[in-house]
């Protein structure tokens, strides 16, 4: 089974905004999307992959959307290559793709 679920981070910015900000609004996008349902369905082998993509339009994501979004997540998984094996960034631009990078580093301590 190749089961990739894809979730559009375009949906949590707010209208006419070029960036995707707010921590409660990233703790709001773990909850609509039901990313922690999501890490049981792929450890129990439901789901291969969480893919993200957004729209061209969005030039950024902040931080604190990102650390609302990943945050609870990441300190359980604890384990950047595994991260990677769950979660896959690649149709994000790759500015986007650095700053989910560097907010998995600073969640991990690394």
């Amino acid at each position: 089974m190749n089961k990739i679920i894809r979730i559009d981070l375009s949906n949590y910015k707010n209208e006419n905004a070029k960036f995707i900000v707010g921590r409660e609004n990233g703790d709001k996008a773990r909850k609509k999307e039901k990313l922690d349902d999501l890490i049981i369905k792929y450890q129990n082998g439901e789901i291969n992959k969480i893919k993200f993509y957004t729209s061209t339009q969005i030039y950024g994501v902040v931080s604190s959307f990102i650390l609302g979004l990943l945050s609870e997540i990441i300190t359980k998984i604890n384990n950047k290559e595994q991260v990677y094996k769950i979660f896959d960034f690649s149709e994000l631009p790759k500015e986007l793709q650095q700053q989910f990078d560097e907010e998995i580093d600073y969640i991990l301590g690394v």
